[in-house]
């Protein structure tokens, strides 16, 4: 993998990493409960998936990962919105977050595996997470949650187009 490529992966992935995680949140936070233990749940499950993934990397497994993150984020979604303020549902959405870090884990151990020089990829995927904050602030301000319906898929096509296209 060029440097090049995987500064750019990197940067992406980071945006859709702070996409699902405030889309996590927010779903959360509109539709179940506005409580610190919420907020601490969903962390906490992506700091697991997180370290999940980190144990069940593979080159297979970075392929399909960002779409089980997707349709983790879906799943979450419309279980907050079947579940209105139910604590029932965050074990659920707990466990669907873990799919959505796992893909954290599986691209950092794979990332660190394949690059250059990981110093670099770390440093845009912390950017691209950045950019991501930002542009889930603005988006959600702007479009309500009509922009969570809508640039996760587009930044994940992104991310595949970007692995088929380049060498």
């Amino acid at each position: 993998m060029t440097i090049a490529r995987a500064r750019i992966a990197a940067f992406g992935a980071g945006l859709l990493f702070a996409v699902l995680q405030f889309g996590f949140f927010f779903f959360v936070q509109a539709e179940v409960s506005a409580t610190s233990l919420s907020y601490f749940a969903v962390t906490a499950a992506w700091l697991s998936g997180l370290l999940g993934g980190l144990w069940i990397a593979s080159d297979r497994l970075l392929r399909i990962a960002p779409f089980a993150a997707l349709g983790a984020f879906y799943a979450v979604w419309l279980l907050t919105n079947l579940l209105t303020f139910s604590a029932a549902a965050i074990p659920a959405v707990a466990l669907f977050v873990a799919v959505g870090g796992a893909y954290a884990g599986i691209f950092f151990q794979q990332m660190a595996s394949r690059a250059p020089d990981v110093r670099l990829v770390l440093l845009d995927e912390n950017n691209g997470f950045v950019a991501g904050i930002l542009m889930s602030v603005a988006g959600f301000a702007a479009f309500g949650f009509i922009f969570f319906a809508v640039a996760p898929p587009l930044i994940v096509a992104g991310l595949t187009a970007l692995r088929r296209v380049a060498p």
